[in-house]
Order: structure tokens, then C-alpha cells, then sequence
């Protein structure tokens, strides 16, 4: 908002790059927590699964189902059968396909690594407009460190 305020537009793809992918990791993170997070901490309960949600999770297990011929097809139809569904027998079929499928260690490769991009991201902004990066990588760094 401020680039455009301050008419510098010409630098607006840079920066709109590096926030949204600020804002992918956020959500990524924000569905990661909905299912793993301490609710004393986030301060909420998660329903994300019981919502039937497209969180980062639900489509990164369907992804790896799919993709893997050591999943079995009763995994895939657990999945489908208990997605959705409020029965916390059926959440917590969920939450344990997430954890066979190694997810919980996976997303936080995939926030380390996908945080370096966004560095580079940020590293990639003119210097003209420099001033912006300390913001953006302030975010980044804070971002990562989120458990709540």
C-alpha cells in the first residue's frame, strides 16, 4: 500500500512477490496449528478437519496418497470416509493419517525451506526502494518462530 501511496509503483511486482508468499507460509503455518498447535497458546480449538478445510495438511495427504504406491487404497478411503465428518473418532482418524504420513515433519521442512525462498525473495527487491527488505524479512523471521 505504501509503494503505491508513494507512487513507486514500477517496484510493486517485487515486493508483491515477497508478501504473497509471506501470505502462503502464514496460512500454511495457520492450517499447520489448527491441528497441531496447543490450544492454550493459539487460543483456539481447531476444526479445520472437521470443517472439511483445503488446509495445507488435507491436500499435502492427498498429494502423498495419491503419489505413493506403499499407501494403501484403506488409507485413501479412511481419508475420504473421516474428512469432514465431526465425529471425533473420525478427527482423530484424520490427525493419525497426517502423523503415518509424516506431515507434522514434513511442513516444517517445507516452512524452512520455503522461508529461504522468500528471503530471496526480498533479496531480489531493488535497492531503490531497499528500505522495505529489514520490514519484509522481519516478518519472515517472525513467521517462522510462530506457534500461536
Amino acid at each position: 500500500m505504501a509503494l503505491i501511496i508513494s507512487d513507486v509503483l514500477a517496484y510493486h511486482g517485487s515486493v508483491k512477490k515477497a508478501a504473497y508468499q509471506i501470505g502462503f507460509l502464514f496460512q500454511s503455518q495457520d492450517d499447520f496449528l489448527d491441528v497441531y498447535g496447543d490450544p492454550k497458546v493459539t487460543g483456539k480449538i481447531g476444526t479445520d478437519i472437521q470443517d472439511g478445510k483445503c488446509t495445507w495438511l488435507a491436500v499435502r495427504a492427498l498429494q502423498k496418497m495419491h503419489s505413493s504406491p506403499k499407501i494403501s487404497t484403506q488409507l485413501i478411503a479412511d481419508f475420504k470416509q473421516s474428512f469432514g465428518s465431526s465425529d471425533p473418532e473420525k478427527v482423530e482418524k484424520i490427525r493419525k493419517i497426517y502423523d503415518e504420513l509424516q506431515l507434522k515433519e514434513e511442513f516444517r521442512r517445507f516452512e524452512q525451506h520455503f522461508a529461504g525462498e522468500i528471503k530471496k525473495s526480498i533479496a531480489e527487491i531493488p535497492d531503490v526502494i531497499e528500505p522495505i527488505r529489514p520490514v519484509l524479512d522481519g516478518f519472515v523471521t517472525k513467521l517462522v518462530k510462530r506457534n500461536a
